[in-house]
């Protein structure tokens, strides 16, 4: 029904109302009402909309719009056995408080629940809420069978793209699944997310990974983002395990994006054409490096990778100052393209015996002041 007149008494078996998001049940209905259906597009369920309808057995309809509960917004529902609200991140105080026969709910999104939300459900014995960024209250389950030693308990999330981890429990985290349709890693993501190991699900619809969305994620040892065209700075400084990545189309390395990933063997991005400051500092394990079409490499952009041993830059037209400063391991380096290169570009490369740069070249200081052709 979409209006509060209550149907006749032998009609009260399949008693329906439609919930619009602005007009809840008048008593009357709320003695009669069995089902509730949530109309499209509702976002929030007020506060005691629906408290003490004793015969509401079900509830249908767009719960996946809903995106809060208010307070006291179902309690003494006594008859309601499920629910599920699948997107719904804040449940408010008491909002099922006292429906005794509620046995299960499915929470996937929920990031907060209320004082006392489930309290007195006699009957709970499940409830499906994942997410590690889920606040409890120390009364939300009072007076229930849930185990609250099971609550916040997964070591794995999922990331809807504007998903917040709270400090305290980015420790835990040791998998992280992409959903459907996220484009954008957000800045600080996972930062500081120590025990990361695995990243899945969607990662071919990533278009940019923002500022330090990955720093010091400590565990992680292997990345892989097919589509992606930028990553942000410190994107994945003190990834300190990391090994490989694969970022075939990413075309901006900005600042400090690997700054100090010390285990970093191998470089392989054919298609970046900028790569900032310190992008790949102190990655002294750094070997092999291939970018094909890089224009332009910032100061101090492989500083101290000591292990490299020959370096290839067909495209390459400007290189920053100390770019490869204390890269002690360098031999052979081929830049046929470049024009500018800056004071001590290749300070401490003391090996370094072979360098290719064309005869029109010109070599700048610090503050962009000619020293010499070479």
């Amino acid at each position: 029904m979409l209006n509060n007149t209550p149907l006749p008494t032998n009609s009260d078996p399949d008693v329906i109302f439609t919930y619009d998001g602005v007009n809840a049940p008048n008593d009357a209905m709320k003695q009669r009402m069995t089902h509730l259906i949530i109309a499209d597009g509702v976002i929030h369920i007020g506060a005691k909309s629906f408290e003490l309808c004793g015969k509401l057995k079900s509830i249908g309809g767009s719960t996946n719009t809903i995106k809060s509960i208010g307070d006291r917004a179902f309690m003494s529902c006594i008859l309601l056995e499920s629910i599920e609200f699948l997107y719904t991140e804040t449940i408010g105080y008491a909002a099922f408080a006292e429906c005794t026969s509620l046995v299960s709910a499915d929470l996937l999104r929920a990031n907060s629940l209320g004082g006392m939300a489930f309290a007195r459900c006699t009957s709970l014995t499940s409830i499906n809420a994942p997410s590690v960024t889920l606040v409890v209250q120390g009364d939300t389950f009072f007076g229930t069978k849930i185990n609250m030693n099971n609550i916040n308990n997964s070591s794995t999330i999922t990331y809807y793209g504007d998903t917040y981890i709270p400090s305290t429990m980015r420790e835990k985290i040791t998998h992280v699944i992409i959903a459907d349709g996220v484009t954008q890693l957000r800045e600080n993501a996972f930062y500081a997310c120590r025990s990361l190991t695995r990243i899945s699900g969607s990662t071919d619809t990533i278009k940019s990974i923002s500022e330090k969305a990955f720093g010091e994620c400590i565990s992680l040892k292997s990345i892989k983002f097919p589509n992606v065209e930028t990553v942000g700075i410190s994107a994945f400084t003190y990834c300190s395990s990391l090994v490989s990545f694969d970022l075939p189309n990413v075309e901006t390395i900005e600042d400090d994006a690997f700054t100090d990933c010390s285990s970093l063997v191998s470089v392989n991005m054919p298609n970046a054409k900028i790569l900032g400051d310190r992008a790949f500092f102190f990655c002294n394990s750094l070997k092999t490096i291939k970018l094909p079409n890089a224009e332009t490499l910032g100061e101090r952009a492989f500083f101290n990778c000591n292990s490299m041993e020959t370096i290839n830059l067909p495209s390459m037209n400007t290189l920053g100052d100390s770019a490869f400063l204390g890269c002690t391991s360098l031999v052979s380096i081929d830049i046929p393209s470049v024009t500018i290169i800056f004071a001590n570009t290749f300070g401490g490369c003391n090996k370094l015996s072979q360098i290719n740069v064309p005869w029109y070249a010109i070599r700048l200081d610090k503050y962009g002041k000619l020293l010499f052709c070479f």
